[in-house]
């Protein structure tokens, strides 16, 4: 069994006003305003419900695991809300950061320190991350696209830098 299905996680049916919001944070307005709001309304959220769900998954059908890193600069423990994708047996998670020109500040964490944590509805794991191969990565991009068109997207805006997706293994 892997690090999903230990947590509990996976994607569901969503309904057309899901979709529809997915739809409209994947447009450049809606990345954009995402990068500052689904964060914010995520920890809320999550806090609201006692880590049960997450904004984006009540809005968008997607749920968000919490991703605790060890800061790269200040050794400080950071936590992130983000989506995961099953590859295999793991689980992928894909430094978008919304199609932005830099990435995400939990990506330069797991470089200097792998050890982390992922937790999803109260569950907690620790986990290594690891660079995926370039396959996992394929099928990482190919199941994110999958469940949230935005990916797509995304990856074209972000062209000029080699977006980093990691592979969580248990440890």
């Amino acid at each position: 069994m892997g690090i999903a299905a230990d947590l509990g996680y996976g994607y569901g049916n969503r309904s057309g006003f899901q979709r529809a919001v997915a739809s409209f944070f994947g447009s450049r307005l809606g990345a954009w305003l995402g990068k500052l709001l689904v964060p914010l309304f995520d920890k809320v959220f999550l806090k609201l419900t006692r880590g049960r769900s997450s904004a984006s998954e009540w809005l968008a059908g997607l749920p968000a695991i919490w991703l605790t890193t060890t800061g790269a600069k200040t050794g400080s423990l950071r936590r992130h809300p983000l989506y995961g994708f099953s590859v295999e047996d793991d689980l992928a998670i894909i430094g978008s950061n919304f199609g932005q020109g830099r990435h995400p500040a939990w990506v330069h964490n797991l470089l200097s320190h792998p050890e982390a944590t992922v937790e999803y509805q109260g569950r907690v794991l620790a986990v290594r991350a690891r660079r995926a191969t370039e396959g996992e990565a394929a099928e990482a991009w190919r199941y994110a696209a999958s469940v949230y068109p935005g990916y797509a997207k995304y990856r074209k805006r972000a062209a000029q830098r080699d977006i980093q997706v990691f592979i969580l293994e248990a440890r």
